[in-house]
């Protein structure tokens, strides 16, 4: 992981899940991110349980909010899976 995808992996640490009070990257969540320095754009991985599908809206839009904060385009791929 490159020096500016952790650091936008510490920002999606703000984002928390409100049913267990974890962080969506420590929860695991968050499976890949890249920046595209060049765009000025991050592509975000999420693997969603279908138990929280609930929470893809929350989700999504707290990810684009703190990535377009720091002057960021976001392109954010979900995948579902059982758990």
């Amino acid at each position: 992981m490159t020096m500016e995808e952790k650091a936008f992996a510490d920002c999606l640490r703000e984002i928390v899940d409100p049913e267990t009070g974890k962080n969506i990257v420590d929860l695991g969540i968050v499976k890949q991110i890249e920046v595209n320095e060049e765009e000025k754009a991050v592509d975000v991985l999420i693997h969603l349980p279908h138990h929280m599908r609930d929470l893809q809206s929350y989700i999504e839009n707290s990810i684009e909010e703190e990535i377009k904060s720091k002057g960021y385009k976001v392109r954010i791929e979900i995948a579902f899976h059982t758990a």
